[in-house]
């Protein structure tokens, strides 16, 4: 499993939590704001979902998603643009399978 922290600012939280369930920590570096927008900042935090999954290889299953005060709010908005890319517009349930 990898926790995967929004932003760089928890790193030091990052470690504790990681080491104490035996996970690794994946901190992305990520423009924040106010000088950047949320969609810049999300950009960065799909690109190292994209990274954690696709170069390093990381199953999705195996990816946490962990922020703390705004950090936590990134969080919330990467998790829904995932499941925005990856719900079919057709399924009426709304499922993110």
């Amino acid at each position: 499993m990898v926790v995967y922290f929004l932003p760089k600012a928890n790193i030091g939280a990052a470690s504790q939590v990681a080491s104490r369930v035996g996970f690794d920590a994946f901190i992305p570096s990520m423009r924040l704001g106010p000088e950047h927008t949320i969609s810049e900042i999300l950009e960065d935090a799909m690109a190292g979902y994209v990274y954690l999954t696709q170069q390093r290889k990381v199953p999705p299953r195996k990816v946490i998603l962990l922020g703390f005060s705004s950090g936590g709010r990134h969080c919330a908005e990467h998790a829904a643009a995932m499941c925005l890319r990856i719900c079919s517009p057709r399924d009426p349930g709304g499922r993110c399978d």
